[in-house]
């Protein structure tokens, strides 16, 4: 267990240096286009290939974590990232836009092996009464790096030649691949030797979907999120105009952030209460639909400000929940497929609600596109709560033998 602990340590900590690398590259990306391409649906057209590529390399990235050990796995995505900066530096020196599409394909191909390793890791990690925990821990780390990475990204951008910022990149993924031949992680039950070698299919994922409502329930109100977290950041930029205050969409991404994180201190209190994480997570949907209502009055700063303050409370409780009822549902042999296919759904769902959001604030307005978000995700949480209740589908952190 002290060595479990230990791992679980070194992969959170080079979670924020790799976290923060990471978000200083996409700011670097975005400034390298800025002067190549004069049309921001080419930039967009960019960046959607390496997501492409991504989406389209998932299930065979499902099947090699079900099947290799995952350390290998991490530690190997973590070198195939470290081709990203370096073949920006050809980029640089070329002003070649070709050379950045490799680099972001790459990056992509390795970020959509590695994310959905950890996931399926941190049960391994941790026992069952501190899975709840870890994953909350996971949330907040990711969510420090993101603010991290913003603001060290656009200081370093203002500061140092594009060559430097990827140079301090490189050094972020050579850090965390330092931390990541250090760390150990079990192998899944009923995951032998023999089997390891065997075809795996990632079709099997379907089946559990189809035998675990709970599972399927996950999806869906994760999903309807997803299309709200799509298009993010333009919705802050309209916030910004709207104002009339580029100062504003930084208060706005600090709420949010603060939020999360003060929120994900009190989430021991909620796993010693052993609360029913479907009932919980369906309920906290309506919490969503509530803070998309009180953004869509976006000529008021303080009310808006206050709105991304629960959302960010809500979205600190329902991730971390909705994936322990995955880590719990889902058997761990599986759990590299099926987590691979969940990151498939969120990154294809990521980019629609990018292209629906430009063009619902174009045809309608960011006032009525809330208020109708807001209704609709109401509408599935509405249903998740009957759905559950329903089917009396329960899944807790514990069982009723761990917590004994």
């Amino acid at each position: 267990m002290v060595q479990h602990k230990r791992s679980f340590i070194l992969l959170m900590s080079g979670e924020v240096v790799s976290g923060v690398g990471m978000w200083v590259a996409l700011l670097g990306n975005l400034q390298f286009m800025q002067h190549l391409l004069s049309s921001d649906f080419l930039k967009s057209l960019v960046l959607m290939l390496g997501i492409l590529a991504s989406v389209l390399f998932l299930p065979t990235a499902g099947k090699l974590i079900d099947s290799y050990d995952k350390q290998k796995i991490l530690l190997y995505s973590t070198l195939l990232r470290c081709m990203n900066p370096i073949l920006m530096f050809v980029a640089i020196g070329t002003d070649s836009i070709l050379w950045m599409i490799l680099s972001l394909v790459l990056g992509q191909i390795a970020g959509s092996t590695y994310y959905p390793t950890v996931r399926s890791a941190l049960p391994a990690l941790t026992d069952a009464k501190g899975l709840l925990k870890a994953n909350t821990i996971y949330m907040n780390i990711t969510t420090i790096a993101r603010i991290a990475g913003t603001a060290v990204g656009g200081l370093l951008i203002s500061i140092l030649s594009l060559t430097w910022v990827y140079a301090l990149t490189l050094a972020a993924y050579l850090i965390l691949a330092a931390f990541l031949f250090y760390v150990r992680i079990p192998a899944a039950e009923g995951i032998s030797e023999r089997k390891s070698k065997e075809k795996l299919k990632f079709s099997e994922v379907f089946g559990v979907i189809r035998v675990q409502p709970a599972v399927l329930l996950g999806i869906l109100t994760t999903g309807v999120v997803s299309l709200f977290l799509g298009g993010f950041n333009l919705l802050v930029l309209n916030f910004g105009e709207i104002q009339q205050s580029p100062r504003f969409m930084g208060w706005i991404y600090a709420s949010e952030g603060a939020s999360i994180l003060v929120a994900g201190l009190f989430v021991k209190k909620w796993m010693d209460s052993n609360v029913n994480l479907v009932s919980a997570s369906s309920l906290l949907v309506i919490g969503f639909a509530l803070s998309q209502f009180g953004m869509s009055f976006a000529d008021q700063g303080w009310l808006v400000l206050i709105s991304f303050g629960l959302f960010g409370i809500v979205v600190a409780f329902f991730f971390p929940m909705t994936t322990t009822v995955f880590q719990r549902q889902v058997a761990p042999s599986l759990q590299g497929r099926f987590f691979s296919f969940k990151e498939m759904i969120d990154r294809v769902l990521f980019q629609i609600a990018l292209l629906t959001t430009g063009a619902c604030l174009d045809l309608i307005g960011i006032f009525v596109y809330l208020k109708a978000l807001a209704v609709i995700t109401a509408a599935v949480g509405i249903f998740a709560i009957i759905f559950g209740k329903a089917r009396m589908l329960e899944v807790r952190p514990l069982s009723q033998e761990e917590a004994a």
